[in-house]
């Protein structure tokens, strides 16, 4: 009997399990709802009167200038950057917004004898001809004021000042600061970094003591974060830091073996990084109709940008002397900003032309001047752009192609309009670092 009640108690218990475990209801699925912004929120987007007062206290609390906050309410409000062109077309392309951009930092570096002082003055030409000052700090002491000139810097109208008294690198940074911050300059242009001293190593007895290691490196990292705030402050004053190239690190084995001078605080706070090499070989050198070297080819490498493709490169000439380019360049230039010519291509900056229906490809801005005066296309472009053909500009121009063409320093090309747009060539693997 015993065994029997045992045996009834279990079922009983089994049987209640089962009819609870039936009796639960399953989880209800949860449903996210919409969630509807606030009154506070949309009467906050719609309501700036309390922004522009918490804006306005903090500009008089901390003397700030009067642009020095920005709302951005509206699309269209968005302007394009203020720039300032290189007067070489080619690097306006690479650089992406067509030159370096108002009150902003830009190293110029690479071996030696590669264009970069040229670049430079191509740079304070176009900042003159916007109506700006410009700055030219010669540390080394090698200014040339005749090939500044070739390169269209205006020495007449009193807007280029040069300087090159200095007593060390401290006082350079002082007055690139003091220079930018007063507003009176839209371009400044140290040539060059590499040829700064501090005033540790000038004060330093070298026969009797070790100087110390890194003094340049530490004297941009200190002062370069204060002349960039001044920069700021100043709203339209642009710099350039030509800058020079040494193989290997103070006591590395490994890693780059280029390195800039001035340590890495210029790396960091530049905008714009514009590495310079030389094209090897015969093709990288320009010949004259008597056989002699009147120029050379030069890369640039767009290392750092935010307006430009980082790491693209392109090739432009660079005339030992006065020679054809620079009377070409005013019209091609024009032609350019009209849309007659246009860059086309990914790896390098190339030109194209319409033509009879097709259109004329070039790889370089040369090769374009040669499909213009050869096809007879210069009367061509005037008239698009125009330009009136009793000026005193266009008749130059015009004498000059003529000139040209009678010294058959151009051949016409039975094959100009062809081109090849998958072209090895176009990587410049064939340029030599020397």
């Amino acid at each position: 009997m015993a065994e029997d009640k045992e045996k009834n108690e279990n079922q009983e218990e089994n049987e209640e399990q089962a009819s609870n475990e039936e009796v639960k209801p399953k989880p209800k699925k949860r449903v996210s709802k919409p969630v509807t912004p606030s009154k506070d929120a949309e009467t906050s987007k719609v309501s700036r009167g309390r922004l522009d007062s918490v804006l306005k206290n903090l500009t008089k609390t901390y003397r700030l200038g009067k642009d020095s906050f920005r709302v951005y309410d509206n699309k269209e409000n968005l302007e394009d950057v203020e720039v300032i062109p290189s007067g070489i077309p080619e690097i306006d392309a690479l650089l992406g917004a067509g030159g370096i951009p108002r009150a902003t930092m830009m190293e110029l570096y690479g071996l030696e004898s590669t264009g970069k002082t040229w670049v430079g003055y191509n740079f304070a030409a176009q900042a003159q001809k916007m109506g700006d000052r410009v700055l030219w700090l010669d540390v080394e002491g090698g200014f040339n004021a005749k090939r500044a000139a070739d390169a269209g810097v205006d020495f007449e109208s009193g807007t280029f000042v040069e300087y090159h008294d200095f007593d060390c690198g401290e006082q350079v940074m002082e007055l690139i600061g003091g220079a930018c911050e007063s507003g009176e300059f839209g371009l400044v242009v140290l040539d060059s970094v590499a040829a700064l001293t501090t005033r540790q190593d000038l004060e330093t007895d070298f026969v009797t003591k070790n100087g110390s290691m890194g003094t340049v490196a530490r004297l941009m990292s200190r002062l370069l974060p204060k002349v960039r705030q001044k920069i700021a402050r100043g709203g339209k004053c642009s710099v350039i830091f030509i800058n020079q190239v040494r193989i290997g690190d103070i006591g590395s084995y490994t890693g780059a073996q280029e390195i800039s001078p001035g340590g890495k605080a210029l790396k960091f706070l530049a905008s714009l990084r514009l590495k310079l090499r030389r094209k090897g070989g015969k093709l990288g050198k320009i010949f004259s109709p008597e056989g002699d070297i009147v120029g050379g080819y030069s890369v640039a490498k767009l290392v750092k940008s935010r307006y430009g493709n980082q790491d693209e490169e392109c090739m432009f000439p660079i005339y030992f002397k006065e020679f054809t380019r620079n009377l070409f360049y005013e019209v091609l230039l024009k032609a350019k900003e009209a849309k007659l010519m246009r860059p086309y291509g990914k790896k390098v900056v190339k030109y194209w032309y319409p033509y009879d229906g097709s259109e004329l490809k070039a790889d370089t801005l040369e090769e374009l001047y040669e499909y213009v005066l050869s096809f007879g296309l210069l009367p061509e472009i005037l008239t698009a752009l125009k330009l009136d053909a009793s000026d005193d500009f266009v008749a130059s121009i015009m004498e000059n192609a003529t000139e040209l063409l009678e010294a058959g320093l151009f051949e016409p090309t039975s094959d100009g309009d062809e081109s090849d747009d998958d072209d090895d060539a176009d990587s410049y693997e064939d340029v030599d670092d020397y």
